[in-house]
């Protein structure tokens, strides 16, 4: 597996998060808290940086023990990406917050996922 695949998912796939909060935001927080002027470039400054911080500290780490293993499987991927969502949100807002909790995993399965399209679905183990 080329290097520049791995970099390009892991540079490509937390922009999955502001993406998620400006389609689903909506949705689950009742409405809008931006305004139509800033519906992408908010989400991007407000979530943006977080998603790449989570996936510094969690996925890089995640992904290579996965490869090491031969374990970088859709389903596998999908579901650690959901639940970095859910500790993000967790940390964000406490437990206090079910829609934000539900969206960042929506965003963390979904970063996941196109990680998986870009870098890992062709990985297998020692590599």
């Amino acid at each position: 597996m080329p290097t520049a695949r791995i970099i390009l998912g892991f540079l490509l796939a937390p922009l999955m998060t502001p993406l998620t909060f400006t389609l689903a935001g909506p949705f689950a927080f009742g409405e809008s808290p931006l305004s139509w002027d800033d519906w992408l470039l908010g989400p991007l400054l407000l979530t943006g940086p977080f998603a790449y911080v989570i996936a510094l500290v969690l996925g890089v780490p995640a992904y290579f023990v996965l490869r090491s293993r031969g374990w970088l499987t859709l389903r596998l991927v999908s579901l650690l990406g959901a639940t970095a969502g859910v500790l993000a949100g967790l940390l964000i807002a406490g437990d206090t917050f079910v829609p934000l909790i539900t969206v960042c995993a929506l965003a963390g399965g979904l970063s996941a996922v196109v990680f998986w399209m870009i870098a890992g679905r062709r990985v297998t183990s020692h590599e």
